[in-house]
């Protein structure tokens, strides 16, 4: 039995909810939840459920409620909770894991203790599973009815205080891109707390955006003194000024003491995230990560304008040089990369040195071209821009300061911009094939590395592929469509999936039959892979297909499209008015720079124009890639079905897993909404699969001439393992094989030899692993989105075996059992790792990886010296644990093997 007050009023029995009654049962009881194993006088009680207003058989009506809830209690319960009359009124008894509000406080102490002895990762991912027990505000179903307690308004300032601290965990820990995001939604949704402002204000400097920074400071401060006649504390005014100053202090380590830190006391003295004062004591510092990492290299050059005795007069260059780190700082940090040194007039920025993102070297071309967009406004300014993609040592300090970046892939972007022209951005092969789709090139050059990029294309280039064992999938949404046009109800569809398993190639499979078939309309709205994520941006999408506005068309144009799409839907003059007011600027029509409130307005307009559209047709809206949207799209689409009209409407989101790591209660207990797992293939499915495209290039033949004595039972198998089933995987490994079978060319596409971790005894090197690019960019991501502590066991997992436990990582990274076995396990429900049914001589579970190739990348980003380290920790532990000779010496040969090559 588990009672839920964060977020709707829940009573969950064996995973199931329980009916709790009428308003007033449902009200005591979430009452008493809130005041769980403590006696409630009956006034205050009364007080709670009727305020000032009580009627005279207001105790009788109480009476009632509480004799349904113990029937409820009874009949449902195993004796873990009841109520029970007790002076001066009643106590709800429950067991404290019962109850969500109780786990949420022990969690958060938890993770305040670590958050206060310095342990950054392990408080952030604390402090993160006590938010993860909120499904919305406390007791959201009540305060609809305009329940409003003291204690509700307490709880929610708990939620805030604990997302403050995790704030600054993540922030020490350096992960200031990542929090940025739910900051700007707190600030801009909650009451001014300073503290909070202040860490928005840090992230957003760190990230490279320091006139958004200062922005945050100017509407925190017309708030404070528009609504309470008050100036900002001196905390915040001072991290103001530290910002106007670019002082070098911001972005120190956590560990750091710094002049003019933003401190806001509570009832503790507490570790804060954002600079400190001179003489605050810090736990040690962690030390900084090394990884070998396939990286992006954006050097941008610029030549200023000179005087007429043709030198460049020094204030002109310092003032130039500053206005110009500005706008690249910016633009890098837009597209997710970030802005490392400048020597003389060349400033260089890495992409995927922090994160790995799957699309590292478009984005460090899109950045390119918006840099070199706005440098070409300023006189005298001509940029040439060069892109480089390779693999770089990357050092990365732990409290989130600049890494570092060393190998070739930097003298060849040094070599490559000394061809460009002003005004021209070149890139190297490497970076050309992984951007394929997404930019246009002049390959006119007389050298591969002398590729000229044209322009970036609105959307990169979309895999054809053949559809293969989607069909339980498709008929579900085809019965989900069904309902809707009968029941004339709308329905939440989410469909959830890694990236390349075949989402949106089922979603256009749908579509396509919908809309052939004449059973709905279907409009497409996507989040943006990159840039500032607008929360609108997918709805706008919707609105300009709608209404058939096209990327060509004038404003005047599409203006005209606009109205006449709202007019022809409302009659009434006042509604049509009001929903052309808020879906112009929606619909990029018209500059949108007001607050909060328009956007909810805008929201509100968006549902209404689906409303109006479903109600002449049934309507089919997907929104994709929903995991990277915005704090307040997720909000909207998460009670969207709840706010529509009884209409015809069905709408489907597709995510990635990390969805449910925001929002682990994502659709629960919802009657009008589904999630869809796509999972991947069978093995059977995934050949099925194989064989088409090798059919379709041609290719099974060419293998079989190609490869003398080739075992095609083992070439199937070792093909199928690689594919794991991600019909993605199998495309870029078949274009792989194709490109490599053609005589006399080399790799049409990028790929990579990774050192695997196969740990056979009898191997006398390591195992080297061909990799197409894009897989390995699309694991490396998911990689990245782990922690710095997860990863590392994750690593040692690949250098140990692909059967791990507890006790030999334990050994191999100084972790304990207990925090080992916490993380194996996290790493199962992330999906890196699956359980066996297998259990070691001490009883613990044994993991295996779920895909190979997840083992073998982050085996290779391990540095030679890591890698014979582990190794040798292996075969130490391996030795006392009495395992055969031939594993420990294989380790112990793969030991060495590091150690040479390592010099």
């Amino acid at each position: 039995m588990r009672f839920n007050v964060l977020g709707p009023l829940e009573l969950l029995v064996e995973g199931e909810p329980v009916p709790l009654g009428g308003l007033r049962q449902r009200s005591t009881l979430g009452y008493l939840l809130l005041n769980a194993n403590k006696a409630v006088a009956t006034s205050q009680l009364l007080r709670a459920l009727w305020g000032d207003r009580t009627p005279p058989t207001a105790r009788k009506m109480l009476q009632n409620a509480v004799s349904g809830l113990r029937t409820t209690l009874a009949v449902h319960g195993t004796g873990d909770a009841e109520v029970l009359t007790h002076a001066p009124g009643y106590l709800l008894r429950v067991g404290e894991d019962s109850v969500d509000l109780t786990r949420f406080h022990a969690i958060v102490e938890e993770g305040r203790a670590e958050l206060s002895s310095g342990s950054w990762d392990s408080a952030a991912r604390t402090l993160r599973r006590a938010l993860e027990l909120w499904r919305g505000p406390a007791l959201a179903d009540l305060v609809e009815t305009g329940i409003d307690w003291p204690e509700l308004t307490a709880l929610q300032n708990a939620r805030l205080a604990a997302l403050e601290d995790d704030v600054e965990a993540e922030l020490a820990a350096g992960r200031h891109h990542e929090v940025v995001r739910e900051l700007e939604t707190a600030v801009e949704t909650e009451p001014p707390r300073e503290k909070l402002c202040g860490q928005l204000m840090l992230a957003l400097y760190r990230c490279g955006r320091q006139a958004d920074a200062l922005s945050v400071y100017r509407r925190t401060r017309t708030r404070l003194i528009s609504e309470f006649g008050l100036d900002p504390g001196q905390h915040l005014q001072q991290l103001e000024r530290a910002i106007l100053n670019q002082d070098p202090s911001l972005n120190r380590s956590a560990a750091d003491p710094v002049r003019g830190a933003p401190h806001v006391p509570r009832p503790r003295e507490e570790v804060s995230a954002l600079p400190a004062r001179h003489g605050t004591e810090r736990g040690p510092a962690a030390p900084p990560v090394t990884e070998r990492k396939w990286v992006s290299a954006l050097l941008v050059q610029t030549e200023p304008a000179r005087t007429a005795d043709g030198g460049p007069d020094p204030e002109d260059v310092d003032q130039l040089f500053r206005q110009l780190t500005t706008v690249l700082r910016e633009e890098v940090s837009r597209f997710g990369g970030t802005l490392h040194s400048t020597f003389g007039a060349v400033w260089f920025a890495a992409f995927g040195a922090r994160r790995t993102y799957e699309d590292d070297a478009e984005r460090a071309i899109r950045a390119g071209f918006a840099i070199r967009r706005r440098l070409e406004a300023q006189p005298g300014v001509a940029p040439r821009v060069a892109v480089a993609t390779g693999e770089a040592l990357v050092t990365n300090p732990p409290e989130g300061g600049q890494a570092e970046v060393s190998g070739d892939v930097l003298d060849s972007c040094m070599r490559l911009l000394a061809t460009v022209r002003p005004g021209e951005m070149r890139v190297c092969e490497t970076t050309r094939l992984a951007s394929r789709g997404a930019v246009t090139y002049d390959e006119s050059g007389p050298s591969a590395g002398d590729v000229i990029a044209v322009r970036p294309e609105h959307e990169a280039a979309t895999v054809s592929l053949p559809f293969v064992a989607r069909e339980r999938e498709l008929a579900v949404l085809d019965r989900l469509l069904h309902d809707v046009r009968e029941r004339r109800s709308p329905q939440l569809v989410t469909l959830l999936g890694e990236p390349g398993i075949g989402k949106t190639r089922l979603l256009n499979e749908f579509r396509t039959s919908a809309e052939a078939s004449g059973r709905a309309r279907c409009l497409v709205g996507r989040t943006p892979r990159f840039g500032w994520n607008a929360p609108l941006t997918a709805l706008a999408d919707v609105v300009k297909a709608s209404c058939g506005i096209s990327s060509t068309d004038s404003t005047a144009i599409a203006m005209r499209k606009l109205t006449r799409c709202v007019e022809d839907l409302v009659d009434d003059e006042e509604t049509a008015a009001w929903l052309l007011t808020y879906l112009r600027p929606l619909a990029g029509l018209q500059d949108d720079s007001r607050g909060p409130d328009a956007v909810g307005e805008a929201f509100e307009a968006w549902r209404r124009f689906l409303e109006e559209l479903a109600a002449r047709e049934p309507l089919v809206i997907v929104l994709e890639d929903l995991q990277s949207a915005d704090e307040r799209l997720v909000n909207f689409v998460a009670d969207l079905d709840e706010r529509l009209g009884p209409v015809p409407l069905l709408v489907v989101a597709t995510a990635r897993p990390e969805l449910l790591h925001r929002r682990p209660s994502w659709g629960c207990g919802k009657r009008d909404v589904t999630t869809l797992t796509v999972g991947p293939l069978s093995r059977d499915e995934t050949w099925r699969l194989l064989e088409t495209l090798l059919a379709r290039h041609g290719l099974c033949q060419r293998i079989a001439d190609g490869v003398p004595h080739l075992d095609e039972s083992r070439f199937r198998h070792e093909l199928i393992d690689r594919v794991g089933g991600n019909p993605l995987f199998a495309v870029e490994h078949v274009r792989m094989l194709r490109n490599e079978l053609l005589p006399g060319r080399e790799l049409a596409i990028p790929s990579l030899t990774v050192s695997g971790a196969a740990p056979s005894p009898s191997a006398s090197a390591d195992c080297q692993v061909r990799l197409p690019q894009a897989v390995y960019n699309i694991i490396a991501a998911r990689l990245d989105t782990l922690s710095r502590a997860e990863k590392s066991v994750l690593q040692d997992a690949a250098v140990f075996d692909r059967v791990v436990w507890a006790e030999p990582i334990a050994a191999i990274s100084g972790l304990g059992r207990g925090e080992t076995a916490d993380q194996l396990n996290y790493l199962e429900r992330r999906g890196f790792l699956v359980r066996t049914r297998q259990r070691s001589r001490n009883r613990e579970v044994k993991f295996e990886f779920r895909h190979s190739l997840v083992r073998e990348v982050a085996y290779s980003q391990l540095p030679r010296s890591d890698r014979a380290d582990k190794h040798q920790r292996c075969a130490a532990w391996l030795e006392t644990a009495g395992v055969e000779t031939a594993l420990v010496e294989h380790h112990r040969h793969r030991s060495e093997l590091a150690s040479r090559a390592n010099g």
